[in-house]
């Protein structure tokens, strides 16, 4: 994982000591700043499956899903895009659809909601990091679709709707949905009726933001996972003539099935096992199946002293010395 300063506090929204370097941080904050990285990179795995043929095509209207995958996508994997976009897609929200809304609450009677309202949108301007983004449209969206669909709906039944998406608890309600692309348009396309009012509220800021959806997706991305591909596979390789010097393997094993034969031909096996894993690694996602098939072959799991925080310490001390911050 690239993780730098700009990408953890823009990107995944998470403030950093000042002046502090990143190999300093607490071991707190450096496995958040990991689990929310893992979120993150699950979910723009997804909205690239989802996004299929069209993700490394220029996108700049909606008409579908795909088309929102891209667009979305492509404002998340750019720290500074990210951070302009959503501060511009927000503005023009509190300047337009959430004035709007305010007004059709005042002509109702129900000025009472507005701080209730105020309390949700206060709380999002807070956030930072794609998480706000994705907030801030799923909240935006669902305002026009108020203003634009719902302004001749009932009292009765246009208050059911600011209960329900205007709640203390709409923002942990919007998050959880960002486990991948599917679950969250799955959340938010039943509630907005298709992508006409995403774009909607898109539109406008996406114009100001044209040249960043007219190039293509980073091309290094590519390059550092082949990077990361080439790196896990030295590691295997490096644990794999550990196994057999620790095995005490002889240069030409007797054809007797003694202890060492025996070993060697563990040692043979789990090679191979391991090496077949290695090369079936496209990502550094694909990290975790070959860590196990290789941690499994090893024979520790159950051995007495063996603890996580052990074998942690272990792997940290081996990238380290490969020179892997």
């Amino acid at each position: 994982m690239n993780l730098t300063r700009e990408h953890i506090t823009l990107t995944l929204g998470i403030k950093l000591p000042l002046n502090e370097s990143l190999d300093n941080l607490s071991e707190d904050l450096k496995k958040y700043i990991i689990s929310e990285q893992m979120i993150y990179e699950n979910f723009i795995d997804s909205i690239k499956k989802y996004a299929s043929e069209k993700w490394d095509k220029v996108v700049t209207t909606i008409t579908d899903w795909k088309d929102a995958a891209v667009i979305l996508g492509k404002v998340i994997t750019d720290p500074k895009t990210l951070s302009n976009f959503s501060d511009q897609l927000w503005r023009n929200f509190k300047n337009s659809i959430l004035n709007k809304l305010f007004n059709l609450l005042k002509k109702l009677k129900l000025d009472s909601y507005i701080p209730q309202i105020q309390k949700v949108i206060d709380d999002i301007t807070a956030l930072t990091g794609w998480k706000k983004f994705l907030a801030a449209t799923s909240i935006a969206s669902i305002s026009q679709y108020i203003t634009s669909k719902l302004s001749t709906l009932s009292v009765e039944g246009l208050l059911k709707w600011i209960k329900s998406y205007f709640s203390s608890e709409i923002i942990s309600t919007i998050t959880s949905k960002l486990t991948d692309f599917s679950t969250y348009v799955g959340w938010l396309q039943p509630i907005i009726k298709g992508t006409e009012i995403l774009f909607d509220v898109l539109k406008p800021t996406i114009d100001k933001f044209k040249t960043a959806f007219s190039l293509k997706i980073n091309p290094t991305t590519q390059t550092e996972n082949k990077m990361k591909k080439e790196l896990l596979k030295k590691i295997i390789k490096e644990e794999i003539a550990k196994l057999r010097q620790e095995a005490n393997i002889p240069p030409q094993p007797a054809v007797k099935q003694t202890a060492a034969t025996k070993q060697y031909a563990t040692a043979t096996k789990t090679a191979a096992t391991v090496g077949a894993k290695a090369g079936q690694l496209k990502s550094i996602n694909d990290l975790p199946g070959a860590f196990e098939t290789w941690f499994n072959s090893l024979g520790l799991k159950d051995q007495n002293g063996v603890s996580q925080s052990l074998i942690l310490s272990k792997v940290k001390d081996t990238l380290t010395k490969m020179g892997v911050k």
